[in-house]
């Protein structure tokens, strides 16, 4: 289902390519559109795609249903949850108080929210609103203490209690990028503590209010009835199940919607209605020590020249909800995708659109393998486990056939030589050594030595361990049927360990849910292990140094 809708959706692209360029439409034209959705159906859920230029709509159609159960269909009015896309708007609350010089992009954070733990170093609003706090996710900590988002109804108190109970931080604040939703939690809590508003309020009247987005506002209470909501959605076996973020937290997603709202604050912001020094601060970057410039913006934006086209988006993903929003200034495009179907990602809408607007490179199928053909010879000394030297991240290398694959993601598998690299990411290798560059900034891995899970040395490793900083319990054991250990996380969840490498002097095994526990000892054997868990789009720490202890 997943890779058929994807082709359809370069049909649909690929009409519009046409299509953008001309004045009007074709009846054809609109035929070739309505075939491309066709997959999405009665049958199935769907989205709305609207693209406008200058701020009027020249394209704008809905596909499948709002609600499968009473044959509801999505319209162009469909309320959607935009996920990350939401991050804009709490941004945007914050750039304002700045622009009435209520706060400042320098002010560290613990003036405001004293609960904060002083790590040591000061955490700056400008961290916060570019992912360069260092922070842990606390979405990432509770899955790790056993009840992960959606498996419990989290509120905004227990978000803060989470991250008020982190003893540590991924990395020293402004050393490095890591998107944590913890920090557009924090900052909903900065404009209600400077202004005395409640921020949902506050957003309403300076945000939603002036800029016309009638249909738009927080989910502040799930249970709460909303006309014209869609229901979200994912694939389950033959067909689909309710996958819906039952939870009562907000600022770093959670914003109800439609794409004509979208469209408008797109437009809004493009005439700079704000004025010059909001839309400066809106696309202002973190500075890194080397130089390098973040990709990541303080209005909660990716901002990317390519092809000298500048691009201004953000994709958005809550539990079965999908969102994709995006501006092209010199074209003055603007593009809004909502969707209640999580078959579908919004990452392949948004490379097809952008590939479209900008010819960055041919359309292709966003998760498909295409590696390139290079010498074996050249592949046969980089196959192995690569440990991030100033990180908990590790990269896995191997051979199939005649090329080198990344096998932890195999979003990113297609790897090309010298450097070999993916669409966002350059891999440079150099003996046992590899760099890896992106705009956000430059990692070095090195190799490491992979042992046996039944090796000696881990034999003590079952048992239980308790984190104070998660609030949970992890039960390990020696699975005969799978020979290796198993994590048992407290909701029933179970995850088989599968790699173990040593480094230095220290032991590591990682898990298939992307966690790595790197092993204490004490006079008596293991005595607990720190757990590093990273997003799974590519070696982004989310939440690491936890903290857990045998029992």
């Amino acid at each position: 289902m997943k890779n058929r809708i994807t082709r359809y959706l370069i049909c649909l692209v690929l009409v519009l390519a046409v299509q953008l360029g001309k004045a009007q439409w074709s009846p054809d034209s609109i035929a070739v559109i309505e075939k491309g959705f066709s997959s999405w159906n009665q049958r199935t859920p769907g989205g709305v795609l609207q693209i406008a230029r200058s701020g009027k709509a020249i394209y704008q159609k809905s596909f499948g249903m709002a609600e499968l159960e009473q044959g509801t269909p999505n319209t162009p009015h469909s309320l959607f949850e935009a996920g990350s896309v939401s991050k804009q708007f709490t941004a945007a609350a914050i750039l304002l108080l700045i622009k009435d010089r209520k706060l400042v992009l320098t002010d560290d954070v613990h003036r405001y929210i004293p609960e904060l733990p002083d790590y040591g170093y000061p955490i700056t609003v400008h961290h916060l609103l570019t992912h360069t706090s260092g922070i842990k996710d606390w979405g990432t900590v509770v899955a790790m203490g056993g009840w992960p988002r959606t498996s419990r109804v989290y509120n905004q108190q227990h978000v803060y209690a989470t991250i008020f109970r982190q003893k540590s931080l991924n990395f020293i604040p402004g050393s490095a990028f890591a998107y944590s939703n913890s920090n557009h939690n924090l900052l909903v809590l900065l404009v209600e503590r400077i202004t005395g508003r409640r921020f949902v309020d506050f957003t309403q009247t300076e945000l939603f209010d002036p800029v016309g987005m009638t249909y738009t506002g927080w989910r502040t209470d799930f249970r709460k009835v909303v006309q014209g909501r869609a229901v979200a959605y994912r694939a389950s076996g033959n067909g689909y199940e309710q996958f819906m973020p039952f939870e009562n937290t907000y600022g770093h997603a959670a914003l109800l919607t439609t794409t004509a709202d979208l469209i408008r604050w797109n437009q809004w912001l493009a005439d700079k209605r704000w004025g010059d020094e909001f839309e400066r601060l809106r696309l202002l970057p973190y500075t890194f020590a080397n130089g390098t410039k973040s990709e990541y913006t303080c209005g909660a934006l990716f901002v990317r020249t390519i092809k000298d086209q500048l691009e201004i988006c953000h994709t958005g993903s809550t539990a079965g909800y999908r969102s994709w929003l995006a501006y092209y200034p010199e074209l003055e495009l603007s593009v809004a995708y909502l969707s209640n179907d999580a078959s579908v990602p919004s990452i392949a809408v948004a490379r097809l659109v952008s590939d479209l607007f900008v010819g960055a490179h041919p359309l292709r199928l966003p998760i498909k393998n295409n590696p390139a053909s290079i010498q074996v010879t050249d592949l046969r000394a980089q196959v192995g486990l690569y440990k991030c030297v100033d990180g908990p991240e590790v990269l896995e290398w191997v051979q199939r056939g005649d090329s080198l694959y990344l096998a932890r993601d195999p979003e990113w598998n297609g790897m090309y030589n010298d450097p070999w690299k993916t669409d966002i990411r350059q891999f440079k290798f150099s003996g046992t050594e590899v760099d890896v560059l992106s705009t956000n900034g430059a990692q070095h891995y090195r190799k490491v030595q992979a042992i046996d899970l039944s090796d000696a040395r881990l034999s003590g490793l079952p048992g239980r361990y308790f984190s104070e900083e998660a609030g949970g319990e992890i039960v390990i054991d020696w699975s005969k049927t799978d020979n290796s250990f198993r994590m048992q996380f407290e909701n029933g969840q179970s995850v088989k360990c599968v790699r173990a490498f040593v480094d230095g002097d220290k032991l590591s095994i990682i898990a298939a849910n992307h966690v790595i526990l790197t092993l204490e000892y004490g006079r008596k054997g293991i005595v607990g292990f720190t757990a590093d868990l990273s997003q799974e789009s590519f070696a982004m720490a989310r939440a690491d140094n936890l903290v857990f202890e045998r029992r």
